[in-house]
């Protein structure tokens, strides 16, 4: 009778530990869960954000060729060029910091 109480025991341990783990698990994958969401609404964001420096670079690009076209200036373009690398070197690295610091 003993060996069939213990046994039962364990089968009822068992279950609970089963059921507890994976409603813990369930909790914390819905966690995760929130927090990718988050990221992902974050990523979007600072991609929307490069899409539009992308565009504006490209804009000032056509201006800039525009402009050595009539004047035949290639060493303003070639500053602007440079100027635009640092700009959005310092833009992403500033994304990534905002990223690390909200990850």
């Amino acid at each position: 009778m003993r060996g069939e109480i213990i046994t039962n025991d364990d089968d009822d341990d068992n279950s609970d530990d089963d059921n507890d783990s994976d409603d813990g698990n369930d909790d914390d994958d819905d966690d995760d869960d929130d927090d990718d969401g988050g990221g992902v609404i974050v990523m979007m964001m600072v991609v929307m954000m490069m899409m539009m420096m992308i565009i504006v670079v490209m804009m000032m690009m056509m201006m800039m060729m525009m402009i050595m076209v009539e004047e035949g200036v290639v060493v303003v373009v070639v500053t602007m060029m440079m100027t635009v690398t640092i700009i959005m070197m310092l833009v992403k690295a500033t994304a990534m910091m905002t990223l690390v610091a909200l990850i």
